[in-house]
């Protein structure tokens, strides 16, 4: 028996569904790391974390600025090593899948470069 995905009436299945199309990029972190500083941005930005499930390694943000404020991005995490985590972003609008892609993956970028230094 499958467990119910639906959660306030919204479904992560459609998310997971169009996981073929996410704009995907690893970055050397362990998985909790990555998912904390996601949700850290997500609070910087003041949007909303409408899911965070560290066990199902998923969180679906919402309130992206230029799109619908309803319109759901999700991240999936994927461990690749203790120190380095795949990062899956995912929106069934691409709008909105791009303005999600580009925020997270810049402010990672930073976030990353600054500790190389």
């Amino acid at each position: 028996m499958e467990i119910p995905k639906s959660i306030w009436g919204s479904s992560t299945k459609a998310l997971e569904e169009y996981r073929s199309t996410a704009m995907v990029k690893d970055y050397p972190c362990a998985l909790d790391s990555c998912f904390d500083d996601i949700l850290n941005i997500a609070s910087e930005f003041e949007l909303d974390i409408f899911i965070k499930e560290r066990r199902r390694k998923l969180i679906v943000l919402m309130g992206f600025e230029g799109v619908t404020n309803t319109t759901e991005v999700g991240i999936f995490l994927t461990p690749i090593t203790d120190v380095q985590t795949k990062l899956e972003v995912v929106s069934l609008s691409s709008s909105a899948q791009r303005i999600a892609t580009e925020l997270i993956f810049s402010q990672l970028d930073d976030k990353f470069l600054e500790e190389e230094q």
